[in-house]
């Protein structure tokens, strides 16, 4: 028989916990920021006091959605530098790449996942409804960010399907600078994908703007 004389990249050991808990840990976190931005608004519009909110902001809708998401942008950003640190620090997972970068990627999709939240609150400005969206979407992207089985190998809708997910961006910049080492040429489309998420709320903010003002939140 052959003996197989194997090297892994950058995971000697064959720790499977290298390549799914990087992704899985980040993966829970993207689940709870877009449920709990839905929650966050859609509460405001099922209580009826997105008005006061409003006058509160002085009048200002970007003013009103930056107060009311900044305290839990700060939360999440703490919870994922936090994890990233731990990881790479104390676990001493592999990473080919400077921690900073891999901070930078836990930003942008901290706050793109933010986006995707007030998108799916806009675009149903009930609270079950939106968070019953906001669940199916997040638990999806758990499958079908690639970590479990390559996207490229799967029916072709679903394969298009995964790209809509910031998870599946976090995790190919993960791969190709924390394990491979590549530079930022070799994801820099990963990076800009995650900054067109943040275009996502101006798609469904005048249908969300009037939910607030006209307060019509379904009584049953």
């Amino acid at each position: 028989p052959i003996v197989v004389d194997s090297h892994y990249v950058e995971n000697p050991w064959s720790n499977y916990g290298v390549y799914l808990i990087d992704v899985i840990l980040p993966g829970i976190l993207q689940l709870v920021i877009i449920l709990m931005t839905v929650f966050a608004i859609g509460y405001e519009l099922k209580m009826k006091t997105t008005r006061k909110w409003i006058v509160a902001a002085g009048l200002s809708f970007p003013a009103a959605f930056t107060g009311k998401l900044l305290p839990y942008t700060i939360l999440y950003l703490a919870l994922g530098f936090g994890l990233e640190i731990f990881m790479y620090k104390v676990l001493n997972y592999p990473l080919s790449a400077p921690l900073y970068l891999m901070m930078i990627n836990m930003f942008l999709m901290v706050i793109a996942s933010e986006a995707v939240g007030v998108f799916m609150i806009g675009l149903f400005p009930v609270l079950r409804d939106g968070l019953s969206f906001a669940s199916i979407y997040s638990i999806l992207s758990l499958s079908i960010a690639g970590m479990t089985f390559p996207l490229e190998n799967m029916w072709p809708p679903f394969s298009a399907l995964g790209q809509l997910f910031p998870l599946r961006h976090y995790f190919l910049i993960y791969v190709h600078s924390g394990l491979y080492g590549g530079g930022f040429e070799t994801c820099w489309i990963h990076y800009v994908v995650l900054l067109l998420f943040l275009f996502l709320p101006v798609l469904v903010l005048k249908r969300l703007s009037k939910a607030m003002v006209y307060q019509n939140y379904p009584l049953k």
